[in-house]
């Protein structure tokens, strides 16, 4: 429904044309409110799995150096730690994400 083409503002007409008025401007602000919903749900939704991946490299990043030291083989390690770093890195990453995209303010 577009902006109302037929108001007429003589006096006989004014009620009906201020209801005309009055039903697109309610329109309108229904559909601006259900976009910004919408809206919010996708950025609240991508907000949380940027977290969860945070929580999730922060955890694999503390088993690393356990799973390393526990499936050492003739002193050698089968996993570096070093990559406990990585994972660290990733989580920082997901959460300099996060936080500059804006997705979880408030």
């Amino acid at each position: 429904m577009g902006f109302p083409k037929t108001l007429d503002w003589s006096p006989t007409k004014q009620q009906e044309s201020l209801d005309q008025l009055y039903l697109f401007v309610v329109n309108e602000c229904a559909a601006s409110i259900n976009w910004y919903y919408q809206k919010k749900r996708s950025q609240r939704m991508l907000g949380f799995l940027l977290r969860l991946g945070a929580i999730l490299a922060v955890a694999v990043a503390g088993l690393i150096p356990l799973i390393g030291e526990l499936l050492k083989r003739n002193d050698k390690l089968w996993l570096s730690p070093a990559w406990a770093t990585v994972a660290l890195a990733l989580a920082g990453l997901l959460i300099a994400i996060d936080r500059f995209g804006d997705y979880t303010s408030g």
